[in-house]
Protein backbone atom coordinates (compact mmCIF):
# COMPACT_ATOMS: atom_id res chain seq x y z
CA UNK A 1 0.00 0.00 0.00
CA UNK A 2 1.30 3.52 -0.48
CA UNK A 3 2.01 6.19 1.86
CA UNK A 4 0.50 9.38 1.64
CA UNK A 5 2.51 12.30 -0.05
CA UNK A 6 2.31 15.19 3.12
CA UNK A 7 3.65 18.98 1.50
CA UNK A 8 5.56 18.96 4.77
CA UNK A 9 8.00 16.57 3.90
CA UNK A 10 8.97 17.60 0.65
CA UNK A 11 11.75 20.59 1.70
CA UNK A 12 13.88 19.91 -1.61
CA UNK A 13 13.89 18.95 -4.96
CA UNK A 14 15.05 15.41 -4.95
CA UNK A 15 12.03 14.64 -2.48
CA UNK A 16 10.04 16.50 -5.22
CA UNK A 17 10.82 14.11 -7.88
CA UNK A 18 10.56 10.64 -5.41
CA UNK A 19 7.64 11.82 -4.76
CA UNK A 20 6.07 12.54 -8.27
CA UNK A 21 7.24 9.22 -8.79
CA UNK A 22 5.13 7.94 -6.33
CA UNK A 23 1.97 9.76 -7.60
CA UNK A 24 2.80 8.33 -11.37
CA UNK A 25 2.93 4.74 -10.39
CA UNK A 26 -0.20 5.21 -9.06
CA UNK A 27 -1.70 6.36 -11.65
CA UNK A 28 -0.43 3.07 -13.41
CA UNK A 29 -2.32 1.03 -10.89
CA UNK A 30 -5.41 2.99 -11.88
CA UNK A 31 -5.06 1.75 -15.49
CA UNK A 32 -4.66 -1.58 -14.63
CA UNK A 33 -7.60 -1.60 -12.32
CA UNK A 34 -9.55 0.07 -14.92
CA UNK A 35 -8.96 -2.83 -17.43
CA UNK A 36 -9.31 -5.33 -14.69
CA UNK A 37 -12.78 -3.91 -14.09
CA UNK A 38 -13.40 -4.07 -17.88
CA UNK A 39 -12.79 -7.65 -17.79
CA UNK A 40 -14.72 -8.47 -14.88
CA UNK A 41 -16.98 -6.59 -15.56
CA UNK A 42 -17.13 -5.51 -12.50
CA UNK A 43 -18.09 -2.42 -11.21
CA UNK A 44 -16.39 -2.75 -7.18
CA UNK A 45 -13.41 -3.18 -9.05
CA UNK A 46 -13.81 0.50 -11.10
CA UNK A 47 -14.68 2.04 -8.08
CA UNK A 48 -11.64 2.02 -6.78
CA UNK A 49 -9.76 3.51 -9.61
CA UNK A 50 -12.25 6.18 -8.02
CA UNK A 51 -11.02 5.92 -4.84
CA UNK A 52 -7.50 6.01 -5.67
CA UNK A 53 -8.61 9.52 -7.92
CA UNK A 54 -8.98 10.86 -4.68
CA UNK A 55 -5.38 10.05 -3.90
CA UNK A 56 -4.48 11.55 -6.74
CA UNK A 57 -5.81 15.15 -5.80
CA UNK A 58 -5.01 15.03 -2.71
CA UNK A 59 -1.48 14.38 -3.94
CA UNK A 60 -1.63 16.86 -6.85
CA UNK A 61 -2.30 19.59 -4.30
CA UNK A 62 0.17 18.77 -2.20
CA UNK A 63 3.22 18.47 -4.35
CA UNK A 64 2.12 21.71 -6.29
CA UNK A 65 1.81 23.42 -2.64
CA UNK A 66 5.90 21.91 -1.92
CA UNK A 67 6.72 23.50 -4.76
CA UNK A 68 5.99 26.83 -4.21
CA UNK A 69 7.22 26.36 -0.51
CA UNK A 70 10.62 24.85 -2.50
CA UNK A 71 10.34 28.07 -4.47
CA UNK A 72 11.00 30.23 -1.44
CA UNK A 73 14.04 28.73 -0.50
CA UNK A 74 15.89 31.35 -3.09
CA UNK A 75 17.20 28.38 -5.21
CA UNK A 76 19.88 28.52 -8.30
CA UNK A 77 18.65 29.68 -11.60
CA UNK A 78 19.15 26.20 -12.95
CA UNK A 79 16.88 24.74 -9.81
CA UNK A 80 14.18 27.48 -10.33
CA UNK A 81 14.00 25.60 -14.00
CA UNK A 82 13.82 22.33 -12.26
CA UNK A 83 10.68 23.04 -10.31
CA UNK A 84 8.82 24.89 -13.02
CA UNK A 85 9.28 21.48 -14.98
CA UNK A 86 8.28 19.35 -12.03
CA UNK A 87 5.39 21.16 -12.16
CA UNK A 88 4.71 20.75 -15.33
CA UNK A 89 5.30 17.23 -15.22
CA UNK A 90 3.12 16.82 -12.06
CA UNK A 91 -0.08 18.76 -14.06
CA UNK A 92 0.44 16.12 -16.72
CA UNK A 93 0.43 12.76 -14.01
CA UNK A 94 -3.07 14.95 -12.40
CA UNK A 95 -4.06 14.22 -16.46
CA UNK A 96 -3.28 10.53 -16.55
CA UNK A 97 -5.62 10.41 -13.48
CA UNK A 98 -8.08 12.21 -15.17
CA UNK A 99 -7.93 10.26 -18.34
CA UNK A 100 -8.62 6.43 -15.96
CA UNK A 101 -11.30 7.85 -14.22
CA UNK A 102 -12.61 9.34 -17.79
CA UNK A 103 -12.07 5.20 -18.95
CA UNK A 104 -13.87 4.44 -15.97
CA UNK A 105 -16.97 5.88 -16.58
CA UNK A 106 -17.34 4.58 -20.00
CA UNK A 107 -16.77 1.06 -18.97
CA UNK A 108 -19.48 1.29 -15.97
CA UNK A 109 -21.98 2.94 -18.52
CA UNK A 110 -20.99 -0.17 -21.49
CA UNK A 111 -21.71 -2.31 -18.25
CA UNK A 112 -25.35 -0.35 -17.10
CA UNK A 113 -26.32 -0.39 -20.90
CA UNK A 114 -25.47 -4.53 -21.21
CA UNK A 115 -23.35 -3.21 -24.61
CA UNK A 116 -21.36 -5.74 -25.51
CA UNK A 117 -17.78 -5.87 -27.21
CA UNK A 118 -17.19 -8.82 -29.60
CA UNK A 119 -14.13 -11.01 -29.08
CA UNK A 120 -12.11 -8.80 -31.51
CA UNK A 121 -12.76 -5.41 -30.19
CA UNK A 122 -11.79 -7.20 -26.69
CA UNK A 123 -8.38 -8.39 -28.03
CA UNK A 124 -7.87 -4.79 -29.92
CA UNK A 125 -8.18 -3.25 -27.32
CA UNK A 126 -6.02 -5.35 -25.05
CA UNK A 127 -3.52 -4.65 -27.41
CA UNK A 128 -3.71 -1.26 -26.88
CA UNK A 129 -4.06 -1.62 -23.12
CA UNK A 130 -0.88 -3.17 -23.43
CA UNK A 131 1.22 -1.05 -25.47
CA UNK A 132 0.32 2.42 -23.39
CA UNK A 133 0.88 0.62 -20.11
CA UNK A 134 4.62 -0.40 -21.61
CA UNK A 135 4.63 3.40 -21.74
CA UNK A 136 3.71 4.68 -18.65
CA UNK A 137 6.15 1.74 -17.35
CA UNK A 138 8.88 3.50 -19.46
CA UNK A 139 8.43 7.31 -18.62
CA UNK A 140 8.55 5.55 -14.68
CA UNK A 141 11.87 4.28 -15.69
CA UNK A 142 13.20 7.75 -17.72
CA UNK A 143 12.05 9.98 -14.38
CA UNK A 144 14.24 7.01 -12.02
CA UNK A 145 17.28 6.82 -14.37
CA UNK A 146 17.22 9.53 -16.90
CA UNK A 147 17.73 7.09 -19.69
CA UNK A 148 17.36 9.52 -22.51
CA UNK A 149 17.10 6.53 -25.14
CA UNK A 150 14.28 5.10 -23.46
CA UNK A 151 13.31 8.82 -23.34
CA UNK A 152 13.33 8.85 -27.26
CA UNK A 153 12.16 5.55 -27.92
CA UNK A 154 9.11 7.01 -26.35
CA UNK A 155 8.84 10.21 -27.82
CA UNK A 156 8.58 8.18 -31.52
CA UNK A 157 5.93 5.98 -30.25
CA UNK A 158 3.38 8.55 -31.08
CA UNK A 159 3.02 8.04 -34.95
CA UNK A 160 2.91 4.06 -34.22
CA UNK A 161 0.28 4.17 -31.48
CA UNK A 162 -1.85 6.82 -33.50
CA UNK A 163 -1.69 5.21 -36.39
CA UNK A 164 -3.28 1.75 -34.72
CA UNK A 165 -6.13 3.62 -32.40
CA UNK A 166 -7.04 4.78 -36.08
CA UNK A 167 -7.06 1.27 -37.37
CA UNK A 168 -8.58 -0.09 -34.47
CA UNK A 169 -11.21 2.64 -34.52
CA UNK A 170 -12.21 2.03 -38.21
CA UNK A 171 -12.10 -1.98 -37.36
CA UNK A 172 -14.94 -1.28 -34.63
CA UNK A 173 -16.94 1.25 -36.48
CA UNK A 174 -16.71 -1.52 -39.54
CA UNK A 175 -17.94 -4.31 -37.60
CA UNK A 176 -20.60 -1.83 -36.49
CA UNK A 177 -22.18 -1.13 -39.51
CA UNK A 178 -22.32 -5.14 -39.92
CA UNK A 179 -24.59 -5.64 -36.84
CA UNK A 180 -21.89 -7.45 -35.11
CA UNK A 181 -21.33 -4.62 -32.37
CA UNK A 182 -24.60 -2.37 -31.23
CA UNK A 183 -24.64 1.21 -31.44
CA UNK A 184 -23.91 1.68 -27.39
CA UNK A 185 -21.48 -0.66 -27.51
CA UNK A 186 -19.52 1.11 -30.59
CA UNK A 187 -19.32 5.22 -28.44
CA UNK A 188 -18.22 3.23 -25.54
CA UNK A 189 -15.55 1.56 -27.28
CA UNK A 190 -14.45 4.13 -29.69
CA UNK A 191 -14.73 6.79 -26.19
CA UNK A 192 -12.19 4.21 -24.64
CA UNK A 193 -9.52 3.92 -27.95
CA UNK A 194 -9.28 8.04 -27.83
CA UNK A 195 -8.60 8.32 -23.64
CA UNK A 196 -6.11 5.71 -23.80
CA UNK A 197 -4.67 7.47 -26.45
CA UNK A 198 -4.86 10.92 -24.61
CA UNK A 199 -2.62 9.06 -21.59
CA UNK A 200 0.12 7.98 -23.97
CA UNK A 201 -0.01 11.61 -24.94
CA UNK A 202 0.34 12.77 -21.55
CA UNK A 203 3.25 10.36 -21.22
CA UNK A 204 4.97 11.93 -23.85
CA UNK A 205 4.39 15.57 -22.57
CA UNK A 206 6.28 14.05 -18.99
CA UNK A 207 9.19 13.03 -21.61
CA UNK A 208 9.42 16.53 -23.56
CA UNK A 209 10.05 18.39 -19.97
CA UNK A 210 12.28 15.64 -18.68
CA UNK A 211 14.52 15.89 -21.40
CA UNK A 212 14.53 19.63 -21.07
CA UNK A 213 16.20 19.03 -17.72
Amino acid sequence: MMTDIKKDEIRDIPTLEQQTIKMLELTQVMFRTSFDGLMKNDIPTLDQVLRDDSKITEWYNNLTAATVEISKQKPLDKDKEKIVIWVDIISSIENIGDCCVSLVEQIEYKISEKALFSETAVQEYKDLHSKVEQILKDVTEVIKTGNRTLAQEVLKSDAALDELVDKYRANHIDRSAKGICDEWAKIRYLEMLDITRRIADHCREIVGKLIER
